[in-house]
């Protein structure tokens, strides 16, 4: 028995983005797995049919999920980290008093 898989790629008109989807198809073309993207709508639909145990695997994940997202730093602030660390090698310092004097003077206000 042989096999074949037909797969769609998001934008081509058969899928609405994101993975797209795919089957397994055999010989004579009867699938014998698919998969298919789902939407948010769906997924969230989805969500009253499952179980208190399965609810809390979600519910971590997306926990998991957003702690990665906060340990992973953008592109953008990753080099406003490392200019700010070349600066402190290579700018003038400024020590506490005299910083709180020109913050002082900036804001119009005597410290």
């Amino acid at each position: 028995m042989g096999l074949r898989t037909l797969a769609t790629r998001p934008g081509d008109g058969k899928a609405e983005g994101g993975i797209g989807s795919l089957a397994v198809l055999a010989d004579d073309d009867s699938p014998l797995y698919s998969f298919q993207r789902m939407s948010t709508t769906e997924i969230l639909d989805e969500l009253p049919k499952l179980t208190l145990t399965e609810l809390q695997r979600v519910h971590q994940r997306i926990i998991d999920l957003e702690d990665q997202r906060e340990l992973d730093p953008s592109a953008e602030l990753s080099a406003g980290i490392e200019a700010g660390l070349r600066s402190l090698e290579t700018e003038p310092k400024v020590d506490v008093s005299e910083a709180r004097q020109k913050i002082a003077k900036w804001a119009g206000r005597s410290v």
